[in-house]
């Protein structure tokens, strides 16, 4: 069972703020695309678990999927701070292997456990509450590539690297010498993405929404065996993308990143965040379809009629 949630925090789709795991306009973008592709019974779920009364249903969800980045630090919540990421064994690139990368617990393991409490009706509601901010935020981490990493530099954060500085500069106009590997998968890659084709978060999610709607998208029943896979590509995209150069070398502390290797990120992040919002919009619709289902099923007697009805009310 999960601590209780958080009181009084307020977040918003359109506040600014600095957070950890793809930054804030990377989940966003990833939640309003997953907000845009559910169902009925998708929407019922976050309207239940997240709707005051007060704001739209597409920013309640915007403000759980940052959520998870805002209270880690929190003593409710420390416990929750590992789940961030997966660390693989340091220096090797042979994917991720759940028996060995996820022994306790991690990303994966976490996913699932936070979507089986959403269907548990035993479960205390701020807890269900909780599990859904969760899984909505984990579910995005774990398609960045440097997530699914390696822990000697955490995931890319203690390796510093100098972006392009025409692209990255401070409050002050001055270019930026030094960022972490990570922080450019975050953010600083995304905003390179919308400089190039001057659209914001909002425009760049629309797009995606657009490209969905017209695609065959797989749905892989095995939630635990689709984990799995995403992971496993996010570890080799770290070994074949985040820590190699465009010319196919290391990257050591202090290299400088060009615009090529930030022309090739760029398209694997675009396709990380689509794949995270479809994804997460597949296993909320799965979800709500099961417990709207359920209740459903069970106001009907044995006659198949809901209750209070018969023949003649149809």
């Amino acid at each position: 069972m999960y601590p209780s949630r958080l009181s009084n925090i307020i977040l918003s789709c359109f506040m600014i703020a600095g957070t950890s795991g793809w930054g804030r306009d990377g989940h966003f973008i990833t939640a309003r695309l997953a907000y845009a592709l559910l169902d009925k019974e998708g929407k019922d779920l976050i309207s239940d678990l997240l709707a005051d009364g007060i704001a739209p249903t597409e920013s309640l969800m915007c403000d759980a999927s940052v959520w998870a980045d805002h209270v880690s630090d929190s003593r409710q919540y420390r416990w929750s701070k590992s789940l961030h990421y997966i660390n693989i064994p340091d220096g090797v690139c042979d994917g991720f292997n759940f028996t060995r990368d996820c022994a306790t617990n991690c990303t994966v393991s976490a996913i699932v456990r936070f979507a089986e409490n959403l269907e548990d009706s035993t479960i205390p509601r701020s807890d269900r509450i909780d599990s859904l901010r969760f899984m909505i935020h984990f579910i995005a981490d774990l398609h960045q590539p440097l997530h699914v990493s390696f822990g000697r530099d955490r995931g890319g954060s203690l390796l510093k690297v100098v972006p392009p500085t025409i692209l990255k500069r401070d409050r002050h106009g001055n270019p930026v010498t030094s960022i972490s590997l990570h922080s450019a998968w975050d953010t600083d890659i995304i905003q390179y993405i919308f400089r190039k084709r001057s659209m914001d978060w909002k425009q760049i999610a629309d797009e995606m929404v657009a490209k969905a709607i017209n695609s065959t998208l797989p749905v892989d029943a095995d939630e635990l065996s689709a984990l799995t896979t995403i992971a496993n590509n996010s570890a080799t995209l770290t070994c074949s993308a985040a820590y190699v150069d465009e010319m196919g070398f290391w990257i050591q502390q202090g290299d400088y990143l060009s615009k090529d290797y930030y022309e090739k990120a760029a398209r694997i992040v675009y396709d990380q965040l689509f794949k995270a919002g479809v994804h997460m919009s597949q296993v909320l619709n799965a979800i709500g379809g099961n417990i709207y289902s359920q209740v459903k099923l069970g106001s009907l007697d044995e006659s198949g009629y809901e209750a209070g009805e018969s023949a003649a009310d149809f």
